[in-house]
């Protein structure tokens, strides 16, 4: 049976828990239902930068391998034993130009000049002589000439004579005798000198024929001293001292160390965008390509630190990689062992391992944006109210960090970083500016950090 304090007791634990429904009731009912007004007044909170007019300078990487810009291959060209070796003809070495760098045995070939040399004289004399014999041959044909001339009036006198019987007939045949005799002396003389042409250009053939032997002797005399033809670092040198040199045979390797270039493989659409500005026509077949423009910096590509050396666009090669898609660019360095200090900075040497930037000419107000806000070929802009708008653009090209827009945008816009969301044209925003990203995206456009 229950007492009356215990019907109290309940009573007053209902009346709480019914205080507490209604309680929570009211609450509810006076809380202010949930609205979007006020997120919407306040604004998307996004990052924003601005779109940047700048000298944007068009670059292109690639890599390659670092080769002399010419080589040199020293070949026996006459046969012989190598009497003489330079004390310091090893791999490695540097070579100044003219430098004797190997003698072959000249014994037989000076021998040659000699017995050459008397020959030319011999056949010198033989003409001289026979130029006086000709004089002479003429002078005496004048002689008989006159003779005949003078033997034939004596003839004609002598007839006259007869005719008259003053003269005997045994006379006037003893005169006729005389100056048939006459005659046949000038005959003779005159096919003497007929003769005198030929003979005198058989020997001018044979003074030029032995006047070109004794040049090739000579030239075989020289051809035994091997000397460096340029400034050159040797790359091999196989012949030794006492050695015997058959002719054809690969006496010695050089590399020049005026020049150096790398063979860069570069992507073909990055290097397309390097050769905005450059003429077209200048890269057809046939054409010389003004490549003067750009430049190219090389960089060493090493654990340690970097090594630049600042070079020129010599050429292009003329074929593309289908599997990579890259064309090759030769980047040249004139003295690449200037300045060096091994192993702090050392020569751009042969087979070294390198990275070449290629630049373009820079393309002046280019507007510059972030590529994380180019999102398929879209922006989003806060204008000045800061309320989104959503723009296709046209996308000039793609470098680095950043975009480079063709049509679109102007400058000072502003560009949302990244995609909204939600994406709803017209929404209000709360931008900050992202100074930092915009240096960045600055520095980069403007050659002023290197590319990856």
């Amino acid at each position: 049976m229950k007492t009356p304090g215990g019907i109290r007791h309940w009573s007053w634990v209902l009346g709480l828990f019914v205080l507490g429904l209604a309680l929570a009731g009211w609450l509810i009912a006076s809380r202010e239902p949930p609205g979007r007004s006020a997120a919407i007044d306040e604004g998307l909170a996004v990052s924003v930068v601005r779109v940047q007019a700048l000298p944007v300078v068009p670059r292109a990487v690639g890599y390659g391998s670092a080769q002399p810009g010419r080589t040199w291959q020293a070949v026996a060209e006459v046969p012989g034993r190598v009497t003489y070796r330079h004390p310091k003809l090893e791999p490695g070495a540097l070579m100044g130009e003219g430098t004797v760098l190997l003698r072959l045995d000249a014994t037989d070939y000076e021998l040659a000049v000699a017995q050459l040399e008397a020959t030319v004289d011999a056949r010198a004399a033989a003409l001289e002589e026979l130029d006086v014999r000709t004089a002479n041959t003429r002078t005496a044909l004048d002689i008989e000439q006159r003779r005949l001339a003078l033997a034939e009036g004596e003839l004609e006198r002598s007839r006259s004579l007869a005719r008259q019987g003053s003269v005997s007939a045994s006379e006037v045949d003893a005169q006729q005798e005389r100056v048939l005799q006459i005659r046949q002396s000038v005959q003779q003389l005159k096919t003497t000198l007929a003769a005198r042409p030929a003979e005198r250009r058989r020997l001018v053939a044979e003074l030029e024929r032995d006047r070109a032997q004794l040049r090739q002797a000579r030239r075989d005399v020289d051809r035994t001293v091997i000397r460096a033809p340029y400034d050159l670092r040797i790359a091999a040198a196989p012949a030794e001292a006492d050695q015997y040199a058959g002719k054809g045979e690969t006496l010695l390797r050089g590399d020049g160390v005026a020049v150096a270039e790398v063979i860069a493989q570069v992507p073909v659409s990055a290097f397309r965008n390097v050769l905005k500005g450059v003429v077209a026509g200048s890269l057809l077949p046939g054409s010389t390509p003004d490549l003067d423009p750009l430049s190219a910096r090389i960089t060493l590509v090493s654990g340690g630190d970097a090594v630049h050396w600042d070079a020129r666009v010599a050429r292009v090669t003329g074929s593309i990689d289908p599997q990579t898609r890259t064309v090759g660019v030769v980047a040249a360095v004139d003295r690449p062992y200037a300045n060096a200090d091994p192993p702090a900075r050392p020569p751009l040497a042969k087979n070294m391992y390198v990275r070449v930037e290629v630049r373009g000419i820079p393309q002046p107000d280019a507007l510059v944006v972030p590529r994380a806000s180019v999102q398929g070929g879209r922006v989003y802009v806060a204008n000045d109210q800061d309320r989104l708008e959503i723009r296709d653009v046209e996308i000039a090209y793609r470098q680095q960090d950043f975009v480079v827009v063709a049509d679109g945008l102007k400058a000072g816009e502003r560009v949302l970083l990244g995609h909204p969301v939600p994406a709803v044209e017209g929404a209000r925003l709360a931008p900050a500016a992202d100074k930092a990203t915009e240096r960045r995206v600055a520095k980069q456009a403007t050659a002023g950090e290197q590319l990856p």
